[in-house]
């Protein structure tokens, strides 16, 4: 009985550690719903546009814990982009992307 039990835990063990392992998103990033409209391949939700700032000139690489993160989720708000301008984010561009990722990325990235 006590064999059982090890092996009962030791199984649970495995699959929390295999299921908290979140895999890239495939497939496209888009498709066209009923109406023509674009939308979020993962959501089914509308993109979003807006302007947003960065510094054009920096180059910055995204650790690699977050980009992993970014991975699992089609249409997040990109890297090293404000949603208003400041002495560091002069730089004014347009963004397109998913509420719903945007949302999903910064809950899993506070984890």
């Amino acid at each position: 009985m006590r064999k059982v039990d090890m092996l009962r835990g030791t199984f649970f063990i495995a699959c929390a550690a295999l299921t908290s392992c979140a895999t890239p998103w495939h497939g496209p990033k888009t498709v066209q719903n009923a109406s023509g409209q674009t939308v979020c391949a993962r959501h089914q939700t509308p993109l979003k546009t807006e302007v947003a700032y960065v510094k054009l000139w920096q180059c910055r690489l995204e650790a690699e814990h977050y980009a992993r993160i970014r991975e699992r989720f089609p249409n997040p708000m990109p890297a090293f982009f404000h949603t208003e301008r400041s002495r560091d984010y002069p730089d004014r561009i347009t963004v397109t992307y998913c509420e719903l990722c945007a949302h999903d990325y910064e809950v899993a990235a506070a984890d």
